[in-house]
């Protein structure tokens, strides 16, 4: 980061050579202004001829250099085109890219944009207007250089307009007097759009006059030029993702946890001590939640499932495959027993009784050692995942598109409601404020059934406490760094798996007079349980042993973040805000699946088969006593003469004995089944 200044100082050099050669390409009039049948009629002029047409353009200062030694890929210049209050409609703005290492550009990936300046402090906008805020513009290719021997070395993109964050058009907020354009950096896709960069730009451009016939008179040749370039502020980042997955079962219930996604970054220490405390992030990114995916815990299984990938049981049973069940929902137990997620139920599963949510599609079977899996492995099934449905994603990974079959339509848990571009509610433009707040909290205990209760009781629950007033950005890492592993994961809110490269990255930024930031961007439902088979499904009464076996299956989902990008930075003393733009390299943000803490996997402990040999026990008990109390009543009503007195005892006594073995007993076996059975 300290060569930020000498990067601007190239780029400045450059920018200014640029400008005067570029500047006399389209002052002397460009192409012509009468292709009315185009809507954007610079499109078609081909790079190279724009470039060639100026006598000052010199090719040879422009050469390969495929090792870097003197020459890197940049931004060549930006261009305003057409802007004209008489016709507004032909506006437009270009980037010119040089390529010098011969990178493959991907053209048509979806993740080409520019940063620039979306709300200023005054309008009309001037030079005496700051930058208040800043977004993303797509950008549409146009051309490339074909000359021979100089094939790839340019790029001509068009800016596509969008709103900004002061809800106007870039072509809306310019004016006819000198415009203004703030251009922090540019994100391409290359080699294939394996790897998706964002190219520094930091520069505000001025322009003034008009092209040819887009001046009041038509006739007129070109007035159009760029009258200036002054360095623009931006600073830029490293950013590496980590999450925090919640120790405890989530307030949604069994099988869930909070997923706390973050990224940290560093920021020179100048910019603290010259503009304050960092008060605000934005950022932007494509989210999406996964449909429910099975994951084998032996190969055997994988491949027993992968050949139904894509094929559903809605409407009937796949034979070849059991029922794979969640066995026991601990907000469901005695009467409302309940056998939570179901895969392949068969057509005639009594719903009432056994109350289930059925999981009719297979998109997803991952392998995972014990039930878990690499986020690598999660990524590389999700490039090679193939389906003939044709919908994919908006967002690319590695260059490669990416099938919708794998995600839900839409977002759950509210969190369609954060603010959403485009009317995609995929597509989050999110800023953060210090103090927002977020909870992480547990499961509520107030809902919790009998076992809940003596487990809780006696000290046994496994639920922690709520998490409360969480601050999405945490500047003070300082302050935690000394603690140990596992208390730096929890009060800082990171993977227990990142703590180290996280200690080392704040080492080594803090030797080079760097401030490291963490930043909490998106708090997420994840689920996890295990799968098992039934070994009798008519054996519901027998409480001495489990009605339930491993069936080397579990069923997940998470959110995913994919082209992450943060945009800017804004800064807070003494009441006064500085807001300034970041340039990094996007990233994909795809964690892994582990278990989550849950009642019933399976692995019962000694004191859930203590309690359930209790439960059988205290019911034995109960039971005899309420039959000779049964006993007792009938013999009196048996001696009692009066007919009504009779129907009095006996009637009640016969309700009682209808609930007791209808609801009593069941809720019983249920719950001793719940906790394991007895043996």
């Amino acid at each position: 980061m300290q060569e930020r200044k000498s990067k601007i100082n190239k780029i400045i050099t450059l920018f200014l050579s640029i400008l005067l050669l570029i500047g006399a390409v389209w002052t002397g009039g460009g192409i012509s202004a009468h292709a009315e049948d185009l809507e954007f009629p610079f499109d078609e002029t081909n790079v190279m001829d724009d470039l060639t047409s100026s006598s000052n353009f010199n090719l040879y200062e422009w050469p390969w250099d495929y090792n870097g030694l003197l020459k890197s890929p940049q931004i060549a210049n930006f261009v305003e085109w057409c802007y004209s209050p008489f016709k507004p409609n032909d506006f437009a703005l270009y980037i010119y890219f040089y390529n010098p290492q011969n990178l493959k550009i991907d053209t048509d990936n979806p993740q080409n944009r520019i940063q620039m300046a979306s709300k200023y402090s005054s309008y009309p906008v001037s030079k005496d207007s700051v930058p208040e805020d800043y977004d993303t513009y797509a950008l549409e290719y146009c051309s490339k250089s074909e000359l021979k021997n100089y094939e790839g070395l340019f790029y001509k993109f068009r800016v596509i307009d969008g709103k900004g964050a002061d809800g106007l058009y870039i072509k809306d907020r310019v004016y006819a007097g000198e415009r203004r354009y703030d251009v922090s950096g540019v994100v391409l896709a290359h080699d294939d759009g394996k790897k998706v960069q964002e190219y520094l730009v930091g520069g505000t451009y001025f322009f003034q006059g008009y092209a040819k016939g887009y001046g009041p008179e038509e006739r007129n040749d070109s007035t159009l030029q760029c009258t200036g370039f002054q360095p623009l502020e931006t600073i830029e980042l490293e950013v590496h993702p980590t999450v925090y997955r919640q120790d405890a079962t989530s307030s949604l219930g069994d099988g869930h946890q909070w997923d706390v996604n973050s990224v940290y970054f560093s920021v020179p220490e100048k910019y603290f001590e010259d503009y304050g405390d960092l008060q605000k992030i934005k950022a932007e990114w494509w989210e999406y939640e996964t449909v429910p995916m099975h994951i084998a815990k032996n190969v055997t299984t994988r491949d027993k499932f992968k050949k139904y990938v894509g094929q559903s049981t809605k409407d009937n049973s796949i034979p070849d495959l059991p029922v794979y069940y969640q066995y026991g929902n601990p907000r469901q137990m005695g009467l409302e027993q309940t056998f939570g997620l179901v895969y392949n139920a068969p057509p005639d599963w009594n719903s009432l009784f056994y109350g289930h949510e059925d999981i009719t599609d297979l998109y997803w079977i991952l392998l995972g050692d014990n039930g878990e899996v690499s986020s690598s492995q999660v990524k590389t099934y999700l490039e090679n995942y193939s389906s003939n449905s044709n919908e994919y994603l908006d967002v690319v990974i590695d260059g490669k598109k990416i099938s919708a079959d794998l995600f839900k339509d839409g977002l759950s848990n509210g969190r369609e409601k954060i603010p959403y571009v485009d009317d995609n509610v995929h597509h989050k433009v999110v800023e953060l404020d210090t103090n927002d707040k977020f909870d992480l909290l547990g499961y509520d205990e107030s809902e919790a059934p009998v076992k809940d209760f003596f487990l809780n009781l006696f000290g046994f629950g496994k639920y922690s406490e709520d998490r409360v007033n969480i601050s999405p950005i945490e500047a003070n890492v300082d302050d935690y760094i000394g603690l140990s592993d596992e208390s730096l994961a929890q009060t800082l809110l990171i993977s227990k798996y990142d703590v180290n490269s996280f200690k080392s990255f704040h080492a080594e930024e803090k030797a080079k007079g760097n401030h490291t930031v963490l930043f909490r961007f998106a708090q997420t439902d994840y689920f996890y349980c295990d799968m098992f088979t039934i070994k009798n499904i008519n054996d519901l009464g027998d409480m001495f042993k489990p009605l339930y076996e491993d069936g080397h299956l579990a069923i997940s989902w998470q959110s995913m973040f994919l082209d992450f990008k943060i945009i800017q930075l804004t800064f807070q003393k003494d009441g006064e805000y500085t807001v300034i733009p970041v340039v990094h390299d996007p990233i994909n943000i795809i964690n892994e699946i582990t278990k989550t803490p849950s009642w019933d996997n399976g692995d019962h402990a000694w004191y859930e088969t203590l309690l359930a040999w209790i439960i059988t026990v205290v019911a034995l008990v109960v039971g005899l006593i309420l039959l000779v109390i049964t006993i007792k009543i009938l013999k009196m009503a048996l001696n009692i003469n009066n007919v009504i007195i009779k129907l009095i005892l006996f009637i009640p006594l016969l309700i009682g004995a209808v609930l007791l073995f209808g609801y009593g007993i069941n809720w019983v076996v249920t719950t001793i089944n719940s906790l394991g059975g007895l043996l």
